[in-house]
């Protein structure tokens, strides 16, 4: 039987590259969440978010390695935090595709999962 709390990685296809990711634990990702909530402003009732922060910082954290992974010059990337964070900086699109296609293959690993 699978504990809950084991990390699970698995790599996913976005366009030509290959991106292993290992998902946050859902306690992890209620406190990255609460890390970017900003406080309500002057005469509002709902706090603010930061929620290009958080992108930047989950994807930092999720991805463990890739390949297919270009820059500018099309030299293949290493993949390091100043990698990624230059990855995030000039190409966000690819990094949210990454985020959303983790979400996808993870529930369904854990529909599986399940079903088991």
């Amino acid at each position: 039987m699978r504990l809950r709390t084991e990390k699970t990685e698995f790599v996913i296809t976005v366009g030509d590259a290959a991106v292993t990711v290992s998902p946050l634990s859902a306690t992890e990702a209620a406190k990255l969440r609460e890390k970017y909530t900003l406080p309500p402003k002057r005469g509002e009732v709902i706090p603010g978010f930061d929620a290009n922060g958080m992108t930047r910082e989950l994807f930092a954290r999720v991805v463990r390695d890739w390949s297919g992974v270009g820059g500018l010059d099309g030299k293949v990337l290493e993949c390091t935090a100043e990698t990624k964070a230059g990855v995030y900086e000039h190409n966000a699109d690819f990094a949210r595709d990454v985020l959303a296609e983790m979400d996808v293959q993870g529930a369904a690993l854990r529909e599986v999962s399940v079903k088991n």
